[in-house]
């Protein structure tokens, strides 16, 4: 279910309805809980619908067009039904309709071509971030994978420790946290990797305050990085982060 919301929705802003059956005064705090376990980063509105509005013709014509405007591939046709279909010809008595809104304040806050590309995934040896398309816009539904990666407002790439001789012991480079300065963040996110074993040295942070005191630096460890960078970026902020993704 939150796969395929995250379909419909696609960290942008918009709606889509959420059928919750049987009714069941927890299952939809059960269901945002969950989402917020798997660290999902949506910022949602949830509204009930009344019966005597989706009873009605004309949300059943709307649910119909909503459900039609979405593109699902072969593999991903059992979703739609469970989300939309399927709420078509539940009865009232066991059905209760949501309107879920996501929005991502990014959309207006900046021009999709100057956010910072969310991290869609982050696992040990992994992160997941959004592409950037040609035309300079964010592309939420093409997904690069890098081991480490930094992060700007309109780009990301792999973060090479051998390009500047950053590691455990030494920790984080200037040259790293350079190459984020050009694209003038206000906010810069360091990790210290999973378990804090990266380094950040004061040095660092020192060159930073005197590069842009402007710039808000933030150290954490990866997961904290992680969340803290999608944050300000569905806010819309200049955010750009190095994140590390083991030790």
């Amino acid at each position: 279910m939150l796969n395929t919301i995250n379909r419909l929705l696609s960290l942008q802003s918009g709606s889509t309805f959420l059928a919750i059956s049987p009714l069941r005064g927890n299952s939809l705090h059960n269901f945002i809980n969950l989402a917020y376990r798997m660290e999902q980063t949506y910022s949602w509105t949830v509204k009930l619908i009344p019966p005597s509005d989706y009873l009605s013709s004309q949300f059943i014509s709307y649910l119909i067009d909503e459900s039609n405007r979405v593109q699902f591939n072969d593999s991903e046709l059992d979703n739609k039904i469970v989300v939309g279909g399927f709420a078509l010809f539940a009865s009232a008595v066991y059905i209760r309709f949501y309107k879920l809104t996501v929005t991502r304040p990014s959309k207006y806050l900046c021009p999709m071509s100057q956010c910072s590309p969310l991290i869609k995934n982050m696992s040990w040896g992994s992160i997941t971030v959004e592409t950037i398309s040609e035309d300079g816009a964010i592309n939420p539904n093409k997904l690069i994978t890098y081991r480490d990666a930094k992060l700007w407002p309109n780009g990301s790439r792999a973060w090479d420790w051998n390009e500047s001789g950053t590691g455990h012991f030494a920790g984080i480079q200037k040259q790293d946290v350079d190459e984020l300065l050009s694209y003038k963040p206000n906010i810069i996110i360091l990790s210290k990797g999973v378990l804090s074993q990266l380094k950040v040295p004061q040095s660092l942070i020192d060159h930073i305050n005197q590069s842009d005191p402007r710039i808000k630096i933030i150290v954490e460890t990866s997961k904290k990085a992680f969340k803290l960078y999608n944050e300000y970026a569905i806010q819309g902020e200049r955010v750009a982060a190095l994140i590390h993704s083991t030790c």
